[in-house]
């Protein structure tokens, strides 16, 4: 997954913990690095808002940006969802 296919929200129960250990304000994004509670960590990009800012030690939960996924076969040749949207017409 990239860093942009991930959303930062409120903590909630059924979406992955995390806890913002690095916030830096890079123009017109800002790159968090958190902390999942497996102890795994990941860099999350945001597009930067006043009215949004996280601050480091904030416990946080992160959900996917599902406009943004996809999904490949074991080797990475054919993407399984837009084949999937395709067939459907979206």
């Amino acid at each position: 997954m990239r860093p942009e296919e991930f959303i930062l929200c409120e903590k909630e129960e059924e979406l992955i913990h995390a806890r913002i250990t690095e916030s830096i304000f890079l123009g017109l994004n800002t790159h968090y690095t958190v902390e999942l509670e497996t102890g795994d960590r990941a860099e999350i990009i945001q597009e930067s808002t006043i009215s949004n800012i996280l601050n480091v030690g904030e416990e946080i939960s992160l959900k996917m940006n599902m406009e943004k996924v996809n999904v490949f076969t074991e080797d990475g040749e054919k993407n399984i969802l837009a084949d999937a949207c395709n067939a459907k017409g979206v």
